[in-house]
């Protein structure tokens, strides 16, 4: 099993993580940012607790811990703004 972290850089927080089966979704991933890197692109990552930061990629690194191989992708991130959800009556 693998594991993908969208982290700041800033503060080092995990703002996001997901577990996959296997590397194709997460090399993907990882493609995707690193393409954004040659067109000076930012991204809007959402946390779990629904905050919205403006990030811009940085790079990623690959650790392993006792139960996954995990892809931790590093962004400048700073807050953008707080998601409201509106709750259905």
């Amino acid at each position: 099993m693998f594991k993908i972290q969208l982290v700041n850089a800033f503060t080092q927080e995990v703002l996001r993580e997901k577990v996959f089966p296997d590397l194709k979704r997460i090399s993907e991933i990882i493609s995707t940012f690193e393409e954004s890197q040659k067109i000076d692109e930012d991204f809007y990552l959402f946390d779990e607790g629904m905050n919205v930061y403006k990030a811009r990629y940085i790079s990623y690194q690959v650790i392993r811990d006792e139960e996954y191989k995990v892809y931790r992708l590093f962004f400048k991130a700073k807050f953008f703004k707080k998601l409201h959800l509106k709750q259905k009556s």
